[in-house]
């Protein structure tokens, strides 16, 4: 162990950040286990500009009645809107997937995740970019990921469904406009299997096509056909880690659409929403990502960005695929009164919870948690205390694995910034102004690089150990217990979780810890994460110490963080 005391510092550090993309990382303490590979799901994929020559699609009506001949049927769907997503928050943009006509009047199909929540749609016809259409939705199925557009002008090209018996090892191609590129692309492959009674993160349709195909994102929502150009089904999904794609077979999608095309939904309350999921199942739901205007869903109060937590007074989700959410949806009629519990993350921190019903009253207030705060000043020993990290006379650091010649840190401009180079390397920040019994601390947190880092924040430090809330920004959460003395105990896990609370990326987070009594409390956010008993018979337990802080990494290097903010209050 590799222990110093801190000077001032009148020095800014100078560094270089290496921003790459991982898709897995090692453990610096203990390394998340890889999730159970689940079909990904190709939504709103960013539109790539692009000067390549457009492809004219054919002009003439008609069913197509050969491969060559369905290109004019297929469409490539732009949407413009706000959506809510779970990580980065309200997202203001441009997405694309693809559809295809079924009727020559511009009846289209394509999938709910690609046209509900958007502002407006503009469709290409066949690949043809010298010509953009106007579309509106008729209607959505959330649950099977369906919906129908109706396209202005015509008439169009159409598709004619498969009229025969679908069967493994038949041929089938994919069409559509893979990666939102305006060149139009098939891939070919066969019938792998059918599946029943399937659950995505986004969908659970009653039946799946499973192939061996090569599609990929801006695919969504394009037709699984046959040589002669018939539809076996809708692509929906794709599982890259088995190089499988999947779609909603044509004894599913056909009797669905039919009412779609009618402007009813089908198995929908209106939202495109996402089942979330903690990894250890203590909160499930689902996440809303948009909301459909004029929708019993939108009508109950219902916005982007809230968490449906109970349908019909059960909770959902809790498989972390929406099958739980979609049986309910599909035990009621669109007109049923149906109770309905909400989350939603206010703006200063804290969380609502609002109940309602659909199809009745609307959404209101039950309770309510309050957010992270703290103020400034006050005093060591009772009250607040906040450091602006102008002199950190008071702070020692040791390095409790790893290579001390890796860390770089310096304070300045009022914060305080970390700068970790070497792989596996643990550094550790403890304030020696006082030891206390019950104390809340809050940190704000800048990650300066795109990579994988623990931000960690430590109360009772003694020799006897300490406790440590361990923080990733790849979502997930550790609870420490240190037995004895640094660099001669061992660091033992007492809790894991994961949440999307936590912003990702080059993002500020809040992170509250309290110790009070036996009992931890760690806050993600303003909103409460976990809250763990602390006198237990697997760990002795801590009554008081230092309180500190803790920067490491894994295998992915550099992490450069900000500490902007430590508010220590004496309870």
């Amino acid at each position: 162990m590799n222990r110093k005391i801190f000077a001032p510092f009148a020095w800014l550090l100078v560094f270089v950040i290496v921003v790459g993309i991982a898709c897995s990382f090692g453990g610096a303490k203990e390394t998340p286990e890889e999730p159970t590979a689940v079909p990904d799901r190709p939504t709103r994929e960013p539109i790539v500009e692009t000067d390549a020559t457009a492809t004219s699609a054919p002009s003439a009506s008609g069913a197509a009645k050969t491969l060559r001949e369905v290109q004019g049927a297929v469409i490539q769907i732009l949407g413009v809107g706000v959506y809510v997503d779970p990580e980065r928050g309200p997202v203001e943009g441009r997405w694309g997937g693809t559809g295809f006509f079924i009727d020559p009047s511009g009846i289209a199909v394509t999938n709910n995740h690609v046209v509900t929540g958007a502002s407006a749609l503009t469709v290409y016809v066949g690949g043809d970019q010298s010509r953009s259409y106007d579309a509106r939705v008729l209607g959505v199925s959330e649950c099977n990921d369906l919906a129908v557009i109706q396209v202005e002008g015509g008439p169009f090209p159409y598709l004619n469904w498969f009229g025969d018996t679908i069967e493994v090892g038949q041929d089938l191609y994919i069409a559509g406009f893979p990666l939102v590129e305006p060149e139009y692309n098939l891939v070919k492959g066969i019938v792998s299997k059918l599946r029943k009674e399937v659950g995505t993160r986004w969908a659970a349709p009653e039946e799946e096509l499973v192939s061996d195909a090569g599609a990929n994102p801006g695919n969504s929502g394009g037709p699984i056909i046959t040589p002669d150009g018939q539809v076996l089904g809708v692509f929906y999904a794709v599982n890259r880690s088995t190089s499988q794609v999947f779609g909603i077979p044509r004894d599913v999608a056909r009797p669905v659409v039919d009412r779609l095309r009618t402007g009813v939904n089908v198995d929908s309350i209106g939202v495109n929403g996402e089942a979330w999921a903690t990894s250890d199942g203590g909160f499930t739901g689902v996440f809303v990502k948009s909301v459909q205007p004029g929708s019993p869903a939108d009508r109950a109060g219902v916005k982007a960005g809230d968490i449906i937590a109970t349908l019909g007074d059960l909770g959902i989700a809790e498989d972390g695929t929406m099958a739980s959410y979609c049986k309910i949806v599909r035990s009621h009629g669109p007109n049923d009164t149906v109770n309905l519990e909400v989350l939603r993350p206010k703006s200063g921190g804290g969380m609502d919870v609002l109940a309602g019903q659909l199809n009745g009253r609307q959404l209101e207030v039950t309770s309510s948690s309050g957010g992270g705060g703290g103020g400034g000043g006050g005093s060591q020993t009772g009250g607040n205390y906040s450091e602006t990290f102008d002199d950190m006379s008071n702070w020692t650091y040791f390095i409790l694995n790893g290579n001390p010649d890796g860390v770089s840190f310096a304070n300045f401009d009022n914060r305080f910034r970390v700068d970790v180079e070497t792989q596996n390397t643990w550094s550790y920040y403890i304030y020696e102004g006082g030891e206390y019994s019950d104390v809340r601390i809050d940190v704000e947190v800048e990650n300066r690089a795109s990579n994988t880092n623990f931000v960690g924040i430590i109360c009772r430090y003694s020799d006897s150990g300490w406790y440590e809330a361990n923080i990733l920004n790849t979502g997930e959460y550790f609870i420490y217990y240190y037995s004895g003395k640094a660099g001669s105990g061992q660091l033992l896990t007492m809790y894991k979780g994961m949440t999307r609370l936590i912003k990702t990326g080059r993002s500020i987070n809040n992170y509250t810890l309290i110790c009070a009594g036996e009992e931890l409390v760690l806050g993600i956010n303003g909103v409460e994460a976990v809250r763990l008993a602390l006198r237990t018979g697997d760990f002795p337990f801590l009554s008081s110490g230092q309180t500190g802080l803790s920067v490491s990494t894994s295998r992915i290097i550099p992490v450069v963080i900000d500490f902007l903010k430590y508010v220590l209050t004496v309870q």
